[in-house]
């Protein structure tokens, strides 16, 4: 049997694992990494907010595939009584779109599923180890 070997294995597959392992595919691919999810996705079911401002240019060039909606002449907010127009341009990260993009660079390396023993006992059999 093959072992599987790795240079970092990322426990828990919320926003901050997954921007994490998303980063490092893109800037060393050289490492292998995974992803070890509990939950049967990466992010759960979440949506993460965040203005232009909150992030550079760039950064939120490599957060696009990952955020489908997106304001650019800002939005309005409604309450009672009250409303207005903030110009800041806001973004929308989904888990489905952020599951979509970390997955298409770590592929098998994506562990995800309910938390199950003898799974876990399987992936140790299997040879996951981290170097």
């Amino acid at each position: 049997m093959e072992s599987a070997e790795f240079d970092l294995i990322l426990v828990g597959g919320g926003l901050a694992s997954s921007l994490i392992a998303w980063r490092l595919a893109i800037d060393r691919p050289e490492l292998k990494v995974a992803v070890v999810e509990r939950d049967g996705r990466l992010g759960g079911k979440h949506t993460w907010s965040f203005f232009d401002g909150d992030i550079s240019t760039e950064d939120r060039a490599w957060l696009a595939p990952a955020t489908p909606h997106r304001w650019e002449d800002g939005y309005e907010v409604y309450f009672p009584g009250l409303s207005r127009t903030l110009e800041t341009p806001y973004n929308s990260m989904t888990s489905e779109r952020l599951h979509e993009a970390v997955d298409a660079f770590l592929g098998e390396h994506v562990q995800d599923g309910p938390f199950d023993a003898e799974r876990e006992r399987a992936l140790i059999a299997r040879g996951w180890k981290a170097n």
